[in-house]
């Protein structure tokens, strides 16, 4: 079937950094595309006859146009590479060309007696993994060179071929989860709902909005969203769920729902960014929002203690700043702003301990996030999030470090070229990179910010 080719990125309309958060306008003509959300990763890809183009808003925000020499009959993106599937009736082959996003690389090879079912039915790791046309209980896997290395017969019908963001394949039979690896297709569980895809390397999401985490070969559910968009990712403690307009943020430890967020448009594509939330969405225009965990809406707003400019400590945590006893967060050192929920003056190479023997948290947990991972040692850096849980509540910062405007917790010249970049005009960041660029706090990024940052090296 011919696809009209579809995205033209033309030009980004505007771009508003609000209280909230902000979005990107785009303007586009959206025919027959094809959204691909990793969960790390949002590309968009079409194709039409023998040309395709592919935009990836992440991770480097570029566009590829390709030309083949035969007509496209399935296309896909996994991770950096391209791969479209031309099927040659003469010859009764399938020819495989694989581009390489980087390096803008194409190559190609040809598989004899194979044909492409729909664009589940084939994955693509370096090697070609397909159902096959005649019997959809084996999967073929082949070379760059198009030799046959493997036959995965699997004790039904194959509905999907997925991998996750390590590459490693894996196909859904009859509701099993079947991990392929070697010659061997090992069951790792049951109960999946056709079609999955994967967010990270061990989490997925299946048709019925049901996420499991892989443990070994075994895995587990974790959330039960009930949605069937296939769109998630990981946030800190969070998996973000994509349901309907809204995203909805899960407690990964409990399954529970505990934020959400209204995009006011379909979502068609989601994943991790820098510590936040990316979300594509389509209401009569591509609309990219950059979000933070914050912007969310609790479902139940709890009623702990009102954080004040007190000190406290905690003893879980072998705190040893002063503990007023109420329960607060609070710092002598550190400026705590609930309204933004930000904490800001932290020193730059400071440590995490630093941090945690400089505020009081008594009666809260606390555990720091770096683009959504957990992070437990190292200097903080601004950017990341510091989590502050208890059995009834939940507060989420960030963090900004003086001066330190590339996020890797120290001032070098690197900060200080970044910052004259973006007086001259010639590079941009806002949020709480502003925070740590105003030196002297009064509001304003200038010139004597520029000074004061290369005073602190």
């Amino acid at each position: 079937m011919k696809r009209m080719l579809s995205i033209i990125l033309l030009l980004c309309i505007f771009c508003v950094s609000a209280a909230a958060y902000t979005y990107v306008d785009y303007s586009a003509d959206i025919y027959d595309s094809r959204y691909v959300s990793s969960g790390f990763d949002i590309s968009f890809y079409s194709f039409d006859d023998t040309a395709a183009d592919v935009n990836r808003l992440y991770p480097d925000d570029s566009t590829y146009h390709i030309e083949l020499e035969s007509g496209i009959s399935e296309m896909a993106v996994f991770g950096d590479t391209a791969v479209m599937l031309c099927y040659d009736d003469l010859n009764d082959q399938l020819i495989v060309y694989h581009e390489d996003l980087n390096s803008q690389t194409l190559d190609s090879f040809v598989v004899r007696n194979q044909s492409v079912l729909y664009e589940e039915s084939f994955g693509y790791d370096g090697s070609l993994y397909i159902i096959d046309r005649t019997q959809n209980n084996l999967i073929r896997r082949y070379s760059d060179k198009g030799k046959l290395l493997y036959t995965y017969t699997l004790p039904h019908s194959v509905t999907t071929i997925l991998q996750n963001d390590n590459a490693n394949i894996f196909a859904i039979a009859n509701s099993t989860l079947y991990r392929l690896q070697g010659d061997k297709a090992t069951a790792i569980c049951d109960g999946i709902t056709s079609p999955a895809r994967f967010f990270d390397s061990r989490t997925f999401i299946d048709r019925s909005g049901d996420v499991f985490a892989l443990s070994g070969n075994s895995c587990n559910k974790v959330v039960s969203s009930g949605s069937d968009q296939l769109f998630a990712c990981n946030n800190g403690s969070y998996i973000i769920v994509a349901d309907s307009s809204k995203l909805i943020a899960y407690s990964r430890d409990s399954g529970e729902r505990i934020r959400y967020f209204d995009t006011d448009g379909e979502i068609i594509g989601l994943c991790s960014r820098n510590g936040g939330i990316a979300v594509l969405t389509d209401n009569g225009t591509p609309r990219l929002l950059l979000l933070r965990i914050n912007d969310f809406t609790l479902y139940e707003t709890p009623s702990p203690d009102n954080p004040s400019s007190n000190s406290g400590s905690n003893a879980n945590d072998n705190n040893n700043a002063e503990d007023d006893g109420d329960g607060s967060i609070t710092s002598k050192v550190y400026t705590i702003d609930n309204d933004t929920m930000q904490i800001s003056d932290i020193s730059p190479s400071s440590t995490m301990k630093h941090f945690r023997d400089n505020i009081s948290y008594k009666g809260y947990t606390l555990s720091f996030y770096k683009n959504g991972e957990v992070t437990k040692s190292g200097y903080v850096c601004t950017a990341m999030t510091a989590e502050f849980i208890s059995d009834d509540a939940e507060y989420i910062y960030e963090l900004s470090v003086n001066g330190d405007i590339t996020s890797d917790g120290k001032v070098s010249s690197k900060d200080t070229t970044l910052l004259m970049h973006y007086l001259l005009g010639t590079a941009e960041f806002n949020g709480v990179y502003t925070l740590s660029a105003d030196m002297d706090r009064n509001g304003v990024i200038n010139s004597l910010d520029l000074v004061l940052m290369k005073d602190s090296i």
